[in-house]
């Protein structure tokens, strides 16, 4: 089973978050409603019990006759009247100021109030049941206090009541959210489930774009993004086809010319045709030894390309490092390379090996393409030079040969490009340049292609960031 199938969809996760809010809400929602509708209703509970209480103080008079100086002017007959109730049992008790009994149930109050702010409100139980109990105190010559107690059945019931008839309501309405929510998130991430089963049936070649229809931008966003990023990946796979079959013809090229000299060779056995054929052949594997480097700076590119380290690095020590490098095949060539700003410190803040790829590349591919044979001029020079200006290090690479027009200078900065001056040679692979340009971009620097001094020659420049 896949790891994915153990994990909820987004859906699913989404009406959860949802519906866990939701009953939540309605949980805090039902508690206020219990709160409130309690309140509420203890209140009007209250407030008959204190009218009662009220029409039962009407009644007392004073009576010299009773120890207590008070009596109750009421016959059981109004006393029923003033305390009925056809669902609750009522109890009352009047007390003297002094707490004398004067009439009613014994034990309904036992002194408790004194002291307190009247009407003082309690519940207790009383011959059994629970009894909800108004307390007051009537004024006038001779104060007393009055009790009135009723049972809560009735009370309790009608709560109970209202709280079903209100929260049943609203769990019908969570009940109608949480299916209106998953019919609405399920039609909104459709469009994703879609992608997801088009994605699933495509094999690896298919790199055509994906259809997203949805009324959600962030899934239009993202259809699109993908449909980029399968661009992207549309065009590198063209490039390494095209970059794979250039390398099958450029490595033909030397290979079948080996086998065809060593062929030539072991067909004359001439000692001097002998020694032509392999000097041809240490030239062509020479050749091939050069692309097979060529290529695998361009890998090496690729390969940092994600994690390149900067460091302090002394230009002007690479360029001496370099001079001495080549100062031997320029002598051989008859080319008067030399270098200029050498004499300051260049520091920069890029990657030793990418800077050292590109000074022997720019020198590399000036020996190999400046000069030809009808354009070589009377001192054929190479110079690099370093100029620090404006907080930036300028590389360059000078030739006095036979120039780049304008119009190709964009080209030869391609792969497989090859200038008008490489077929004069014939030889190159078109992969000089590019890999400087590569090198160039993955450190940030500015690379340009300029007329040499006078309008003569070609002049690569690189700037860097100083360090």
């Amino acid at each position: 089973m896949s790891n994915a199938r153990k994990h909820p969809t987004l859906g699913q996760r989404l009406v959860l978050h949802m519906v866990a809010v939701l009953a939540a809400d309605w949980i805090v929602a039902s508690f206020g409603i219990v709160w409130v509708a309690a309140h509420f209703m203890q209140r009007a509970f209250d407030r008959v019990l204190v009218e009662d209480a009220l029409l039962v103080a009407e009644r007392v008079t004073a009576d010299p006759s009773s120890a207590s100086g008070l009596s109750l002017r009421l016959t059981a007959a109004e006393l029923r009247s003033v305390l009925f109730d056809t669902t609750e049992s009522i109890y009352f008790q009047i007390r003297s100021i002094n707490g004398q009994f004067v009439a009613g149930h014994r034990g309904l109050a036992d002194g408790h109030e004194l002291g307190q702010p009247l009407p003082l409100f309690v519940e207790k139980t009383f011959n059994g049941a629970t009894v909800r109990i108004a307390t007051i105190l009537r004024d006038g010559p001779l104060p007393f206090y009055v009790t009135v107690g009723q049972t809560t059945i009735g009370r309790d019931a009608l709560l109970l009541q209202l709280i079903v008839a209100t929260l049943l309501p609203l769990a019908g309405v969570l009940l109608i959210l949480v299916f209106g929510i998953q019919r609405l998130v399920g039609a909104d991430l459709a469009p994703l489930v879609r992608l997801e089963r088009d994605l699933l049936k495509r094999d690896a070649r298919d790199l055509s774009p994906v259809q997203v229809h949805s009324k959600v931008r962030d899934f239009v966003r993202l259809g699109e993004s993908f449909n980029a990023l399968l661009a992207t990946i549309r065009r590198a796979v063209v490039a390494q086809r095209e970059f794979a079959g250039n390398i099958a013809h450029e490595l033909r090229t030397p290979l079948s010319g080996i086998r065809a000299l060593a062929e030539f060779g072991l067909r004359d056995s001439s000692a001097t045709v002998m020694r032509e054929q392999l000097d041809a052949i240490i030239r062509t594997q020479d050749k091939a030894s050069r692309l097979v480097d060529q290529l695998l700076a361009l890998a090496f590119a690729e390969e940092v390309s994600g994690s390149l380290r900067r460091e302090p690095v002394r230009l002007e020590t690479v360029v001496r490092e370099a001079l001495l490098r080549f100062i031997e095949r320029a002598d051989a060539q008859g080319i008067d390379l030399g270098a200029s700003g050498l004499d300051e410190p260049a520091t920069v803040l890029d990657n030793t090996a990418l800077i050292e790829g590109i000074v022997n590349n720019l020198i590399d591919n000036a020996c190999r393409h400046a000069f030809s044979a009808s354009t070589v001029p009377n001192n054929p020079q190479i110079t690099v030079g370093i100029e620090i200006s404006d907080g930036r290090t300028r590389l360059s690479v000078t030739d006095n040969g036979a120039g780049l027009p304008e119009a190709l200078r964009a080209e030869v900065l391609q792969r497989w490009r090859k200038s008008s001056r490489e077929s004069l040679l014939r030889e190159g692979s078109g992969l000089g340049l590019a890999i400087v340009s590569e090198y160039a971009r993955l450190q940030g620097a500015r690379l340009a292609l300029e007329s040499g001094p006078a309008g003569v020659g070609l002049s690569v420049v690189v700037e860097f960031d100083r360090g």
